[in-house]
């Protein structure tokens, strides 16, 4: 039989067919309905298998140290600077400051394009909207769209470039 160390219940069942619970911390012992002490049970199970695959993180057996890593992946919160001086994969490569000044200047951007302008960049650049699909959904040539684009990229590139 198993017991879970972590478990917070003694579970039986008496020989006329009763339930019984007893807190560990308390010995405070209940009756307790067939229902619940399926679920409590189901908890042990669940508890003691756990503890299982936590004792395998470490085992030679590489089927049996990957199932265990992939129902056990590493946390952040026990990440330390000074234990995992090489794990640097645990460490975020997102700038977000960067990212948010990125979205400042394409805002800026925008905002001196003419209305034409800003709706095929929004639709046709940033969208992924076919320049065929716009000027068809217009009623424009399309043509039209890609001298809009050029003129869009033309002051892109001086407007990203510029110090």
């Amino acid at each position: 039989m198993y017991k879970a160390k972590d478990f917070d219940y003694d579970l039986w069942t008496s020989p006329d067919g009763k339930c019984f619970v007893r807190v560990r911390s308390t010995g405070e012992v209940s009756e307790i309905s067939e229902k619940t002490m399926k679920f409590l049970r189901a908890e042990e199970k669940r508890l003691f298998r756990e503890q299982e695959l936590k004792k395998n993180l470490n085992s030679d057996d590489l089927r049996i140290k990957t199932k265990a890593s992939i129902c056990f992946p590493l946390s952040f919160d026990i990440y330390s600077d000074d234990e995992n001086e090489d794990s640097v994969w645990l460490k975020s490569n997102e700038n977000i400051e960067e990212d948010q000044a990125d979205k400042e200047n394409e805002k800026e951007f925008i905002e001196q394009l003419s209305d034409k302008q800003k709706e095929i960049f929004m639709c046709v650049l940033l969208g992924g909207e076919t320049q065929a699909e716009f000027a068809k959904r217009k009623g424009i040539k399309i043509q039209s769209v890609n001298e809009s684009i050029k003129y869009i990229r033309k002051k892109a590139k001086k407007f990203f470039n510029h110090p």
